[in-house]
């Protein structure tokens, strides 16, 4: 899809677009903190190798599209893990904030004390509210013609959440470093929403 999005935006005479990644862009094995410069640097992480491949190949074509044509000009985003209204909670198909929230909820209505997460504790995510990420995009837009090209502009901070059991020999995924926010910091102001820890060790707070 973000293939013929592009081709057709260049057919239509579009002058500019932005193009969103992911951060299963950036190689399993990169060094902290993710730069830009790391992009294709590496190998996959092989869970979502699929779709880092098809969001790189778009990333790529938008260089070589604005390279060949400069009536359009195209540049990429890379947002981190995001979360926020109408996310979907069905485990079955939830992102992990959502899926981390699902079994909470489980867990609380049902009188347990744990909850049990995937993996050994030690892999780091990054989040960011998809209101943001819009705020985000409309200062990216506001501001196109001064962002790098070629170069994903997004990152956010990464926060911890505790208060989980673990569970080591169960799909521990990449793990993955903090995004350099040093980009993000030229270009967009710092996020609205943040994730904290709470005077509860066990806890996690929303604020804004």
């Amino acid at each position: 899809m973000g293939r013929n999005l592009v081709l057709a935006a260049r057919e239509a005479g579009v002058p500019q677009l932005i193009n969103l990644g992911s951060s299963c862009m950036y190689p399993r094995d990169s060094e902290h903190p993710l730069r830009e410069e790391d992009l294709l640097s590496g190998h996959f992480e092989p869970t979502n190798e699929a779709y880092a491949i098809a969001k790189s190949a778009v990333q790529r074509l938008c260089a070589y599209v604005s390279a060949e044509d400069p009536r359009l000009q195209c540049k990429t985003l890379i947002p981190c893990n995001l979360y926020g209204r109408y996310d979907s909670f069905d485990p079955r198909r939830s992102h992990l904030a959502a899926a981390a929230i699902h079994k909470l909820h489980r867990a609380k209505v049902e009188g347990r004390a744990s909850v049990e997460i995937w993996g050994d504790g030690k892999a780091r995510r990054e989040f960011l509210y998809a209101g943001d990420l819009a705020d985000a995009i409309l200062a990216a837009v506001a501001r196109f013609d001064s962002l790098p090209h070629d170069k994903p502009q997004l990152a956010a901070r990464c926060c911890g959440l505790a208060g989980f059991a673990h569970r080591a020999a169960l799909s521990e995924r990449r793990r993955m470093p903090p995004a350099s926010s040093s980009a993000r910091r030229r270009f967009w102001a710092r996020p609205s929403v943040t994730i904290q820890p709470t005077s509860d060790s066990n806890a996690a707070a929303v604020t804004r």
